[in-house]
């Protein structure tokens, strides 16, 4: 898919890259059509919304300059440039030219039939020019029969049979976190099928709005909740998540977290994949500390803990087991939550979230399934909490 606009202010940019899932934004634009502020304004909108910018100047002529057009021929060719947006300074005549060259080569269709259905805004001396251009574009393809004898482009997503994989993020009014986590995860999951659903809990901000203008993810709206119900609202919302889930596989995520690299789903179907008895993946926090002091902390932790809550001063503490996957990024077969009945809430005896899906899968029932999780370091995914741990660490 190939989107066609003029320039565009650096924030409305964003948000169209936001709306559409733009993965390039191609620049037609000379050097001296913009100043340098506005050019390094457009890249940082684009690359911070997650997609790729790319400026490469077309001329505005009805000749066909091989030299000149190589950039955006291999733009084109490159399967990971769609969807793409493509601008000059109006959006008008190179647009068009740019629309009618991928029509010719990637769609087999001719300069008449790509033109029939491009809007002239008016302006219909530009289409005679890119009129003109159209008719010596196809002349070019047909003198380069070796260059452009390829098949419609194709978009290589997931490999044929891949497992849909249901993604739940609890939110509540954290526009700037839930906006990176979604461009990351956008922008490094092309390979998967994957359903993103947010679980918006009662968010009375701009950052609802947002979300609700993303149609590329499903957005459940709990508008009678409220922030003093944390955390056991983020449990309920997974919960919640769960019910409305379609994936093979079901997996949990703070909006705080954020993808790194692509592939990042693979070393939990990898550890998944070990067997069916395998019902839950994910990775541990990371840890900067020695282990001796990190023991000692917790140690020295739950003891404090214990001791206020005997005392009536504190809320109940529980011994951290460290035999399950991570709320922050934790993968489960979800039929296997489905079919038992298994819930993030808090129960009695529990915190919550992945703790207490540990807790259920050692009762009798699910040992009887040897039901049995696996963790590993996190490589793919970074967190703002674990990153604030880092420079705290360093600095």
């Amino acid at each position: 898919m190939v989107y066609r606009s003029p320039g565009w202010p650096p924030t409305r940019l964003s948000q169209l890259i936001e709306t559409y899932q733009i993965r390039s934004v191609v620049n037609l634009c000379n050097p001296n059509e913009m100043t340098p502020g506005a050019w390094d304004a457009e890249r940082r909108a684009v690359e911070g919304a997650g997609a790729a910018f790319h400026a490469v100047p077309l001329p505005n002529s009805v000749q066909v300059d091989p030299q000149s057009w190589a950039p955006h021929l291999e733009l084109m060719s490159n399967p990971d440039s769609y969807p793409m947006l493509v601008h000059c300074q109006h959006g008008i005549t190179r647009t068009g030219m740019f629309l009618t060259a991928y029509d010719v080569i990637h769609r087999h269709k001719t300069a008449d039939e790509s033109l029939a259905v491009q809007p002239k805004f008016g302006h219909d001396r530009a289409a005679v020019h890119v009129h003109a251009f159209g008719k010596n574009f196809e002349q070019f393809v047909r003198d380069n029969p070796a260059r452009f004898a390829s098949k419609p482009l194709e978009t290589p997503a997931m490999t044929a049979g891949a497992p849909r994989i249901s993604l739940c993020i609890p939110h509540w009014q954290a526009k700037l976190f839930m906006t990176l986590c979604l461009r990351s995860i956008r922008r490094h999951s092309r390979q998967y099928d994957l359903e993103v659903i947010v679980v918006d809990n009662g968010s009375r901000d701009e950052s609802l709005d947002y979300l609700r203008s993303l149609d590329w993810i499903r957005l459940i709206e709990r508008p009678e909740e409220t922030h003093t119900n944390w955390p056991k609202n983020v449990f309920t919302a997974w919960d919640r998540g769960l019910q409305a889930a379609t994936g093979d596989f079901y997996v949990t995520m703070h909006s705080d977290v954020f993808v790194k690299s692509d592939g990042w789903l693979d070393p939990f179907l990898r550890e998944l994949s070990r067997g069916a008895n395998v019902a839950a993946a994910g990775s541990w926090k990371l840890e900067l500390e020695h282990p001796l002091y990190a023991w000692q902390k917790r140690v020295v932790g739950y003891g404090y803990g214990k001791a206020k809550s005997l005392l009536g001063v504190g809320k109940q503490t529980h011994w951290q087991h460290h035999h399950f996957p991570r709320d922050y990024c934790a993968m489960y077969r979800r039929q296997v939550l489905v079919d038992r009945k298994l819930t993030f809430r808090v129960t009695s005896g529990s915190l919550g979230g992945g703790f207490t899906i540990a807790r259920q899968s050692g009762t009798p029932a699910m040992r009887r399934r040897s039901f049995r999780s696996t963790k590993w370091p996190a490589a793919s995914i970074t967190s703002r909490m674990a990153r604030r741990r880092s420079h705290r660490k360093n600095g």
